[in-house]
């Protein structure tokens, strides 16, 4: 994300969804979570986990959203990502 948030403490949550096509086994699946970040101003690096709740991660592509929640305001980003061994 590019916005920085400068003070307070924030949620990030992503949400995944890979669809049928972009899986290797032809099944699609999606997820989401969340975790707290405290937020100083700076650029950071936060680790969320994503379990699937509907269906099983499976080699391919799938599309990520994040979103970040938090006192100076919110932000999004949506990136394409490579579920890999």
């Amino acid at each position: 994300m590019s916005q920085v948030a400068s003070t307070g403490l924030g949620i990030v949550t992503v949400q995944v969804t890979q669809p049928a096509a972009q899986s290797s086994n032809g099944i699609g699946a999606s997820g989401d979570g969340a975790d707290f970040i405290n937020c100083n101003g700076n650029e950071q690096k936060l680790g969320v986990e994503v379990g699937a709740q509907t269906g099983f991660w499976n080699l391919g592509s799938a599309t990520a959203q994040a979103s970040l929640t938090a006192p100076s305001g919110n932000a999004i980003a949506v990136k394409t990502i490579s579920i890999t061994l």
